[in-house]
């Protein structure tokens, strides 16, 4: 997205929220790794049952932010084209369209912190 950012194509797609959207593929696909250690460690105990509750506690908040991420992006970006369709084709800049991001990451934050 970055090196092709000129581009006509990468234009059109808008580039700010196809960033966000690779921001929140990495996240989500980061929760794997936390998953990736137990208590044997491959024979050797590198990490104590502390470090290992915190990675294991750490999982459903990178897939949840993750997802949520990718979704808003996704919907932000649909209703940015769409209020440019419906307003005769008037400039709609990124800060009209992220109220509802900011609601839902918000909002996921608040549900995953009283879940921990």
């Amino acid at each position: 997205v970055y090196r092709y950012r000129e581009s006509n194509i990468v234009k059109a797609a808008q580039p700010m929220f196809l960033q966000v959207l690779c921001f929140g593929a990495f996240i989500s696909s980061f929760s794997i790794f936390t998953l990736s250690f137990d208590e044997n460690n491959g024979g050797g105990n590198m990490l104590d049952k502390e470090q290992l509750s915190v990675m294991c506690a750490s999982f459903p908040w990178l897939v949840c932010l993750g997802f949520l991420v990718i979704y808003c992006a996704l919907f932000s970006k649909l209703w940015r084209i769409n209020k440019v369709l419906q307003f005769s084709r008037r400039k709609v800049t990124i800060k009209h369209v992220i109220g509802p991001f900011v609601v839902l990451v918000i909002s996921a934050v608040i549900v995953l912190t009283v879940w921990s």
